[in-house]
């Protein structure tokens, strides 16, 4: 999986903890304020925030946007 976010954000943090605390394994792209619009949009249907999850696997979805809806996975 691939965790797309800004750093220092509090909602991105909570989903690094939540993955860690789940043992769910992932890779973690930091994302440039700004130009993060550039590569989220297309992912997620036209959100630009984050964070955003890529499963990366078969028969899931193709990004899962918003804090919450990652935790609910």
């Amino acid at each position: 999986m691939l965790l797309l976010e800004f750093r220092t954000s509090p909602y991105c943090r909570k989903v690094r903890l939540a993955l860690g605390y789940k043992g769910i394994s992932f890779q973690v792209e930091n994302l440039t304020p700004g130009l993060q619009v550039l590569k989220l949009k297309p992912l997620t249907g036209g959100l630009r925030t984050v964070p955003v999850l890529l499963p990366q696997l078969e028969g899931q979805p193709e990004a899962i946007a918003h804090s919450t809806q990652i935790l609910h996975c």
